[in-house]
C-alpha cells in the first residue's frame, strides 16, 4: 500500500457526533477496511486484531467509543472516534441498522459516553 500522505478528510461544517456539553475525548484509531461507509455516530468495538469494526449489539461484544465524524473504508484506514463525552443521541447506530436498546445506552454510559 502506498503512502498518500492523508491521513483523513473531512468536509468542514459536517455533522460530527459529540456535542460540547462534555468536551469529548476524542482518539484515532485504525478501523478494518473494507467494511463500507460507517456514518457519524456508528457504534465501534474491537475485532479479533484490535482494528475498529462496526457493534452489531451481539453479545460479546464490548463497546470502545462512537465514530465522530463518517468515513469510507474503502478510502481511509484511519478514523476518530469518540471514548469520553457527550455525543448526539440522533446520530447513533448500530452496523445492522436497528435501533439502539436500553442496553446499548447503559453500555456507552458505562465507558462514559453521554447520549443526548
Amino acid at each position: 500500500m502506498g503512502i498518500d500522505g492523508v491521513v483523513n478528510s473531512f468536509t468542514a461544517g459536517a455533522d460530527r457526533a459529540h456535542t460540547e456539553s462534555h468536551p469529548p475525548v476524542i482518539r484515532i484509531g485504525k478501523l478494518k477496511t473494507g467494511n463500507g461507509v460507517l456514518p457519524t455516530g456508528q457504534l465501534l468495538v474491537r475485532d479479533a486484531n484490535n482494528l475498529l469494526v462496526p457493534y452489531t449489539g451481539a453479545e460479546n461484544e464490548v463497546m470502545v467509543g462512537v465514530l465522530d465524524i463518517g468515513i469510507d473504508t474503502a478510502v481511509h484506514e484511519i478514523g476518530e472516534y469518540v471514548i469520553h463525552g457527550t455525543v448526539k443521541a440522533r446520530l447513533l447506530s448500530k452496523d445492522n441498522g436497528s435501533e439502539l436498546t436500553t442496553e446499548d445506552i447503559f453500555a456507552l454510559y458505562k465507558i462514559g459516553i453521554f447520549a443526548e
